[in-house]
């Protein structure tokens, strides 16, 4: 093997490992595990992240519409506490 096929291939497994490591073990685990797992514990798995996925969807848009209500709940205050102040003041 020549100095620069080798020099390659140490670039291409440090690209591997940085892809890793950036976007974590399953970039490149998982396809394997799947390959090799079968096509039920293949299909469970994507069945059962698809579910978690919903549910933290679910979450997400309950906590903004709590967000909104409290943001709403907080203006409409603000306001009603600026009109008794400005009734409350003297002329």
């Amino acid at each position: 093997m020549s100095w620069v096929s080798k020099m390659d291939s140490q670039n291409l497994t440090l690209f591997a490992f940085t892809i890793n490591f950036i976007f974590g073990a399953g970039v490149l685990s998982i396809p394997y595990a799947f390959l090799n797992g079968g096509i039920v514990s293949a299909g469970l798995t994507l069945v059962v992240a698809s579910v978690l996925s919903l549910i933290t969807a679910l979450w997400l848009f309950e906590i903004q519409a709590r967000g909104q209500t409290i943001k709403a709940y907080r203006a409409t205050t603000n306001q009603a506490d600026a009109e008794s102040s400005e009734l409350l003041s003297p002329p």
